[in-house]
């Protein structure tokens, strides 16, 4: 939903080991500028949440 909603990839904290199940990750190797952009659409699509 994530990917289809905002266009932002994140991969699955578990193939980082077992206590990471419950988490994901993000690669942040942008320019400030594309990483505000990331947060914005982060934050807009977590309010769908609460």
């Amino acid at each position: 939903k994530l990917l289809e909603e905002t266009g932002i990839v994140v991969t699955p904290g578990i193939g980082f080991g077992e206590h990471y199940d419950d988490h994901v990750r993000f690669s942040l190797a942008v320019d400030n500028d594309v990483l505000d952009k990331v947060i914005a659409k982060l934050t807009s699509f977590e309010k769908q949440f609460v």
